[in-house]
């Protein structure tokens, strides 16, 4: 089952759709999953992800659109990546407050630069799992610049917040890279890759950074569906 809602994130006011179970609980307070999409994307497409992981795994998932975005005009770019952190770390009080999901069994799924603001939330809440697709380097002189006069740098290297901070999480992790990515290099992968030295790694062949094409969507939702089984 699946609603629109709005929440609170500072003084901004965001729209999120929450995925609950069909089923009923046992009486435990659920897990659940925050969904974070990439830059300029919207919510909708990880609706679809979190209906079937409320159907299939029993989870209480949350899409949201980040500030600026989900209009259907484009996004506003006046807004930073620590803006955003906070609209992620605002997406998670959300489902430990009003949903009522277990602060321990709350894990982050993000794509692109959704996936780094979800890395970077590990450092703010206790994320029990976590999932990045295809996931980008935000460096740190860019992370209280509007988006719009970002540098675009893409030196792990540059990016001592995110990757030092990676390096304290210990929770099960695992990075998906599309074969065929024309947005995300290798390199940005395996620089993950290194910053969390126990993660899973897979690759989902032939993909592009969109997974435009069904099956590639198909494949990771088996990803998606496998890694939380048992959050």
């Amino acid at each position: 089952m699946q609603q629109d809602i709005e929440l609170r994130s500072g003084t901004r006011t965001l729209t999120a759709t929450i995925c609950t179970p069909a089923r009923p609980s046992d009486g435990a307070l659920p897990g659940g999953i925050v969904f974070v999409h990439g830059l300029g994307s919207n919510r909708r497409g990880y609706v679809d992800y979190g209906e079937r992981v409320a159907e299939e795994l029993g989870l209480t998932c949350l899409a949201l659109d980040l500030s600026g975005h989900g209009s259907g005009s484009g996004y506003d770019d006046s807004f930073s990546p620590r803006d955003h952190l906070q609209d992620v770390l605002a997406a998670w009080d959300e489902l430990t407050g009003r949903y009522r999901a277990a602060p321990e069994r709350i894990g982050m799924c993000g794509a692109s630069y959704g996936a780094c603001l979800a890395a970077l939330a590990t450092q703010h809440r206790q994320v029990a799992r976590l999932l990045l697709r295809a996931p980008a380097i935000v460096a740190d002189g860019d992370f209280d610049r509007p988006l719009r006069l970002r540098r675009r740098e893409r030196d792990p290297a540059a990016a001592s917040v995110l990757f030092g901070g990676l390096s304290d999480f210990h929770g099960p992790a695992l990075v998906v890279e599309s074969e065929n990515d024309e947005e995300i290099p290798h390199e940005a992968v395996e620089a993950y890759l290194r910053a969390l030295p126990d993660a899973g790694h897979a690759v989902i062949a032939q993909a592009t950074h969109a997974l435009s094409q069904p099956e590639w969507r198909e494949a990771f939702v088996r990803q998606l569906l496998s890694f939380f089984a048992d959050l």
